[in-house]
């Protein structure tokens, strides 16, 4: 299966993605910095041979990039705990899970996983949230 990973540099999506390649699975990774993604994935073994670095809050740059993609695991995220941040943060986050989601649904792409800190950072206390 091939499956297209967004926050694939944070600890979630670095250490899924390292997952999905032990268990054989083919990976398209999104970062936000190539040099450091590939330091970190080569520091543990794994050479990956292109990293995709996109707006991840652009519906179609993201219907590229995952295009030929089975499934796609949603764990990008920008988190600040700096209250004059927050509603950027809720707004990165929200504009970001609405592009994947859209682009994901546009190419068929039924699998997407999603893990988010939103919950714990603007709802703490919250009961967990699935579909």
């Amino acid at each position: 299966m091939k499956v297209f990973c967004t926050g694939a540099t944070g600890f979630v999506g670095a250490h899924t993605a390292l997952a999905l390649l032990a268990a054989g699975h083919e990976t398209r990774l999104l970062v936000r910095d190539q040099k450091a993604a590939r330091s970190w994935f080569e520091g543990r073994g794994r050479h990956i041979e292109r990293f995709v670095t996109v707006d991840i809050r652009d519906q179609t740059a993201l219907e590229q990039a995952m295009a030929g993609c089975d499934a796609v695991f949603h764990a990008a995220a920008a988190v600040s705990l700096d209250p004059r941040r927050a509603r950027e943060m809720y707004d990165t986050h929200v504009c970001a899970t609405k592009a994947v989601l859209g682009a994901a649904s546009a190419l068929g792409i039924g699998d997407l996983p999603y893990v988010s800190s939103v919950i714990a950072l603007f709802h703490p206390g919250a009961s967990r949230v699935d579909e």
